[in-house]
């Protein structure tokens, strides 16, 4: 029987995404995040859907990447498999270049890991 050594090396303890981010983003375009107090509730939701109504900036986009990175960094559903939907390539190209390969280049963590 093989078993590969990524399934024997420890796992580290569970994480919720607020403790999860300090760790792996402790910061975001060269700034400290910190998540703001109102913005906590939804960070730590349970549920299977998030829907966010918003009217300007409110670390929105931020919050899914992050999410998204801790997702799949902790096999959360024990799968750690993320959807992010796009309306089209442009748009989806312009997100990644922006948003996942700046937080991967500025983290040594997801650096690592990716």
């Amino acid at each position: 029987m093989r078993v590969r050594a990524r399934q024997l090396a420890p796992k580290e303890p569970e994480r919720d995404p607020l403790e999860w981010l300090e760790m792996a983003r402790p910061t975001i375009h060269e700034q400290l995040f910190i998540v703001p107090y109102a913005l906590r509730e939804p960070w730590l939701s349970q549920q299977p859907e998030l829907v966010i109504a918003k009217a300007s900036q409110v670390m929105a986009s931020e919050m899914m990447v992050s999410l998204a990175f801790w997702v799949a960094d902790t096999q959360q559903g024990k799968r750690g498999h993320v959807l992010y939907i796009f309306p089209a390539s442009q748009q989806l190209g312009d997100f990644v270049r922006a948003r996942i390969d700046t937080a991967i280049a500025a983290s040594p963590h997801l650096a690592k890991r990716v």
